[in-house]
């Protein structure tokens, strides 16, 4: 059975209130918000019966509908027992009265339609066609903000859920779409070039976005690129045996023949443009202004792993991605650079370090000049993106260049940093001495700054790594729990979290203390969910289900891995953490007969990460 997406409901007092006693966000990771903080809801199930109702706000949804949902092929009385269950735990976690029995043993949720992101997503979005371009752009900018990744994770994905998903993310697109087209209309072609770019990357079958490339490319000079956009759209439609629009094919001819009707308007709205466009890049560096002193404001937050702090970022996400993409467009070195020194760990973290890695080489190649401790930062910055897409050589090099400008700068504490990186690094590298060398010295230089006591236990990790490469394990294991203990005492659990899943874990595998690495993966866990770091996540889930294997529990390894198997959680790895990912896939699925196997990961794709 479908899982309908509610109609946005018009009524005069719909606007989203600020404070709403309850909040439901179904526009990325399922969660119930109260005065800006997550209620605590236990198992996906649970999760998944909060969001069918608030696929439905304030009006009934049956037991049957939720039980295909949920369970989808479960027995009908067991699931029905299971049901009464999540809604007793639902009510507890949001209210008595938060969840209505209604007649025929259905369930309403009593919130309003303006409390769930998915129906005020709908709402903004239902009514801008006799608006004003500028207005369009403004509110539908609005409702795309609200949007926070995938929609529906976190929660089983039936085929109910998978239906409802498909639907949003329909949605999301049409918004979109229409969103550039009210863009295109102000002429801000150069703009939207790079979002329209990868929206035909992310789509490349919908005709709509292809034709607003190709437009973008034509209006930028670029007129043999949107013949070769048009080319491949129609390439791709053959394989399926159709033939392009009717419209994609005239403004393909419209281009071959310069139409001046392709022009952009003279006239871009509340900006007045001259024949130069001065007015939208005025426009354009303003907020491009606005967008790096939110990301400068956040970047120590987000750089302490601050849960509120990517919060924040997840919902000015596609602001601040145009902003860089402006900043290089506009030939803006200074703002590109501390765009990239700002908001490099979020990009990381969420898995962006692949588009971040493109848009930060443009950054760099963009003439000019920035102060010196921005071009310092900048290049650490895109040494460590350059490292999370295996770029070992060049996040060498640019750590290099980072070194020697920051001790032309003075900056004892960024030149410790740097070594212990280049230690690190150079592992990667094959390059042991060079390891022990560089990490010697930063534990040094850290050991004389007193005060510093962060960037001590940053020098003990690169140290543990040459121990762990060296197959000293006791010494390994110490450095790494030496550095953990001064993350906790600074308050730091997240970084905690980080060495736990990535560096001690592996470390206490290797000496095959199964016992001693679940507790150091679950800790590991606990501290890295809260946030949604997918790459600790994926490297504890993973640690667990060599646990679960080793204690012979085949179903449990297999759920473990299949739940963090997602390219989302496999693309915040390292290259030789994937490599081990899959060897431990391969020697699972040895042991273990084909349906067992197939069943159980089956069951942990449809589940979250534990």
């Amino acid at each position: 059975m479908d899982s309908k997406v509610a109609e946005p409901t018009k009524h005069e007092s719909y606007p989203l209130p600020t404070g709403c006693p309850l909040e439901v966000r179904l526009l990325g990771s399922v969660a119930a918000v109260r005065d800006r903080k997550q209620i605590g809801i236990s198992g996906s199930r649970q999760l998944a019966t909060l969001a069918l109702l608030a696929l439905s706000p304030g009006k009934p949804v049956s037991a049957e509908r939720l039980i295909d949902g949920i369970w989808e092929d479960a027995a009908r009385v067991q699931a029905r027992h299971g049901l009464h269950v999540f809604v007793s735990s639902l009510r507890s976690a949001l209210g008595p009265d938060a969840i209505k029995t209604c007649p025929g043993g259905a369930y309403a949720l009593q919130i309003e339609p303006a409390q769930v992101d998915a129906a005020h997503f709908a709402f903004l979005s239902s009514d801008v066609d006799d608006r004003p371009a500028e207005q369009v752009v403004a509110t539908l900018r609005q409702a795309l903000a609200l949007w926070h990744g995938t929609a529906l994770t976190g929660i089983p994905q039936t085929a109910a859920i998978a239906a409802a998903v498909d639907q949003l993310e329909d949605q999301r697109l049409r918004v979109l779409e229409r969103c550039l087209a009210a863009e295109l209309e102000l002429g801000r072609h150069a703009s939207i070039l790079g979002e329209v770019t990868e929206l035909v990357a992310a789509a490349p079958l919908r005709e709509r976005p292809r034709a607003q490339l190709m437009l973008s490319l034509y209006r930028c000079g670029r007129q043999s690129e949107a013949l070769s956009c048009y080319r491949e759209g129609r390439r791709l439609l053959a394989e399926l045996g159709v033939e392009p629009h009717p419209e994609l094919r005239a403004l393909e001819q419209a281009i071959l023949n310069q139409d001046a009707r392709l022009a952009p308007p003279r006239d871009a709205g509340k900006a007045p443009r001259t024949q130069n466009g001065v007015g939208e890049e005025n426009a354009a560096r303003g907020a491009l202004e606005e967008a790096v002193a939110l990301a400068e404001s956040w970047a120590g937050s987000l750089r302490d792993r601050d849960e509120v702090a990517f919060q924040v970022m997840d919902a000015q996400a596609d602001l601040v991605g145009r902003a860089i993409q402006t900043a290089v467009q506009l030939a803006d070195r200074e703002n590109a650079l501390r765009l990239l020194s700002a908001l490099w760990f979020y990009w990381i973290v969420r898995g962006r370090h692949e588009w971040a890695y493109r848009w930060g080489e443009r950054a760099l190649e963009v003439s000019g000049e920035a102060s010196g401790a921005i071009e310092a930062r900048a290049n650490v910055g895109l040494s460590e993106i350059a490292r999370a897409c295996g770029e070992f050589r060049r996040a060498a090099d640019l750590k290099h260049l980072a070194l020697r400008q920051h001790r032309d700068l003075g900056d004892q504490m960024g030149v410790a940093a740097l070594l212990a990186d280049l230690a690190h690094l150079s592992l990667r590298l094959d390059d042991l001495t060079g390891a022990e060398i560089y990490a010697t010295q930063a534990l040094e230089l850290r050991v004389l700054d007193g005060t510093n006591r962060g960037g001590v236990a940053h020098a003990l990790l690169a140290l543990g790594e040459v121990n762990e490469q060296q197959q000293n394990l006791v010494a390994a294991i110490a450095h790494y729990e030496e550095a953990i203990r001064v993350a906790s005492e600074l308050g730091l659990d997240s970084e905690a979290g980080y060495v736990q899943a990535r560096l001690l874990g592996r470390a206490v595998r290797k000496t095959g203390n199964h016992q001693r690495a679940f507790g150091i993966y679950r800790r590991a866990l606990q501290h890295s969910l809260p946030v949604g770091d997918t790459g600790n996540v994926a490297a504890a889930v993973h640690g667990l289900g060599w646990v679960a294997a080793e204690r012979g529990d085949y179903v449990g390894a297999a759920r473990h891995y299949a739940s963090v198997s997602a390219a989302d959680f496999q693309n915040s790895l390292e290259r030789a953490e994937r490599q081990q990912f899959d060897r431990d896939v391969t020697e699972l699925r040895n042991r273990v007969e084909p349906s067992d196997f197939r069943s159980a990961w089956e069951m942990g794709l449809r589940s979250p990460p534990l």
